[in-house]
């Protein structure tokens, strides 16, 4: 069921740069990082969402709560379907994560790997 849920999302975020041409790319990225905020605000997570850089191609995920417990089960999920598989389709190439205190982790997504 995640898995339909996250092709639906690519499918409408294609959608809407198909539809209005004129959307750029890094817009996209900045809607979808509103969406992501809005949906961890439902499952009771009060995380900030934003994204970095000229075309938006970092994500910057802020949350209280955050340790390595959550980074550890985040990238177990990599794969189709996961969260980390649709931030690379819509063109992310970084995710920071970071708790607001001084602990934090950015990933690569180009590379799968943790550069700190």
């Amino acid at each position: 069921m995640k898995k339909m849920i996250i092709a639906a999302m690519l499918l409408v975020f294609y959608l809407v740069g198909v539809v209005f041409a004129d959307v750029s790319d890094a817009e996209i990225r900045k809607v979808y990082a509103e969406v992501l905020e809005t949906k961890l605000l439902d499952t009771h997570m009060d995380a900030t969402i934003t994204v970095q850089g000229k075309e938006n191609t970092t994500l910057k995920w802020k949350w209280i709560g955050m340790n390595r417990v959550f980074l550890w089960e985040f990238t177990k999920m990599w794969g189709e379907g996961s969260e980390l598989y649709l931030l690379e389709g819509l063109g992310f190439k970084k995710v920071i994560f970071t708790n607001g205190y001084g602990r934090t982790a950015v990933l690569d997504l180009t590379k799968k790997k943790w550069l700190k």
